[in-house]
C-alpha cells in the first residue's frame, strides 16, 4: 500500500500456492473495483479501492479499502448461492437456510437481528452477520476492586459488521421478498478449516452425543473420544465440536444420572424380568445401601439343572470401582 498501485496478496498459503493463485487461468490479475451502488460503502464520497485477495482455506474474499484505511472483505462465492434482491421466498425457513448456507460457504455465521410487526403480523425481518452490533465497553473503577470482576470473558467479539439481508412480507400471503442485501464485512472471514470453532460448529448433533455416551460406557474419557472421532473423520475440520464440547456433554450425562445409577440398574432388571422368558433377580440392601444383586436368565437356570454347579466371581475386581 502506501501509494503503490500494485495489489498485494493477503494469504497464509505457501509460495507455490500463491503462484497458482495469481495464474491468469484461475483469476484475473486485478479485478475491477466493485460497484458502489452494489455495496453502498463510501467514505468521504470516495469509492472502495481493490487492494488484494484473501484466501482462508477453501474460503476466499476480495479485499477493498477506503481512503481512511478501513478494510472490507467481500466473499468470493458463486452467484448461484448469493442472495438476490427482489427474489421471493415461500417460507421463512427457506430464507434462513439460504443465508446460512451462503454464510458457511463464505466464512461467517448468521443470526436473527429483529423483526417488525403490524397488527400482530410480522412485516419485516432482518438476518445479520453474527459480528454485528456495537462492542460493549466496561467501566472499571480502580478505587473499588469489585468493579474489576465482571462478566465471563469470551473470545467472541462483535465488530459492528453491516453485512445483512432484509426481507418484507407480502401482504395476504406467507411469502417474503428480499429487498436489501449488504455483502461486505468489516472483519476477516473464518477459514474453512476453523469452521468447527464457530458457535454453530461447536454444537454436537445426536450422533456425536451417542458417540460420547458409547465411549463412556466403555470407560473411554471425553478427551480420548474426541481424538478418536477426529481420526475417524479425517481431521477436526470435518467434525463438529471441540474437546471442551465433548467434556461438557460427558459432564451433562454424569449430572443427569447423578445418584440414580442404582435406580437405572434396577429399572433395567425389571424390564428384563417383564420381557424375557424365565428371567428373575434378587437384590440385597442394608439401610438403603445396595449390597448385592443376583440375577439369572433362562440359559443360566437350564445350565444349573444340567450341571448343578454355580461359579461366582467379582466383576469389579481390580477396576477401582
Amino acid at each position: 500500500m502506501g501509494g503503490c498501485d500494485q495489489p498485494f496478496i493477503l494469504t497464509d498459503c505457501s509460495l507455490e500456492e500463491t503462484a497458482n493463485l495469481l495464474s491468469p487461468v484461475v483469476r484475473k490479475e486485478q479485478p475491477e473495483p466493485l460497484d458502489v451502488d452494489m455495496f453502498g460503502i463510501l467514505t468521504d464520497d470516495s469509492p472502495l479501492r481493490y487492494i488484494g485477495f484473501d484466501q482462508q482455506g477453501c474460503h476466499s474474499s476480495l479485499v477493498y479499502q477506503t481512503p481512511n484505511g478501513s478494510r472490507y472483505w467481500c466473499p468470493d462465492v458463486s452467484s448461484h448461492f448469493k442472495p438476490v434482491v427482489g427474489k421471493i421466498y415461500l417460507t421463512w425457513d427457506e430464507v434462513y437456510k439460504m443465508y446460512e448456507t451462503y454464510g458457511e460457504m463464505s466464512g461467517f455465521q448468521i443470526r436473527v437481528a429483529g423483526y417488525k410487526k403490524w397488527k400482530g403480523e410480522i412485516t419485516h425481518r432482518v438476518l445479520v452477520c453474527n459480528k454485528a452490533g456495537k462492542p460493549r465497553g466496561k467501566m472499571i473503577d480502580s478505587v473499588h476492586p469489585a468493579s474489576m470482576s465482571g462478566a465471563r470473558s469470551s473470545c467472541f467479539k462483535v465488530t459492528g459488521c453491516k453485512a445483512l439481508i432484509r426481507l418484507g412480507a407480502i401482504k395476504g400471503i406467507t411469502n417474503n421478498v428480499l429487498y436489501e442485501f449488504s455483502e461486505n464485512h468489516n472483519h476477516e472471514l473464518v477459514s474453512s478449516e476453523n469452521m468447527d470453532l464457530t458457535r454453530k460448529g461447536k454444537h454436537l448433533n445426536f450422533d456425536d452425543l451417542h458417540f460420547v455416551h458409547a465411549m463412556s460406557l466403555n470407560r473411554v474419557g471425553a478427551t480420548v473420544a474426541h481424538r478418536l472421532q477426529t481420526s475417524l473423520k479425517g481431521g477436526h475440520h470435518n467434525m463438529r465440536g471441540t474437546r471442551n464440547s465433548y467434556k461438557n456433554i460427558s459432564r451433562d450425562i454424569r449430572m443427569f444420572i447423578g445418584d440414580r445409577d442404582v435406580q437405572l440398574v434396577l429399572k433395567k432388571l425389571e424390564d428384563r424380568a417383564k420381557n424375557l422368558h424365565n428371567f428373575s433377580f434378587e437384590i440385597h440392601h442394608f439401610e438403603g445401601v445396595l449390597q448385592a444383586i443376583f440375577w439369572a436368565d433362562y440359559v443360566s437356570k437350564l445350565s444349573y439343572q444340567l450341571f448343578g454347579d454355580v461359579i461366582a466371581f467379582d466383576a469389579t475386581y481390580s477396576t477401582n470401582k
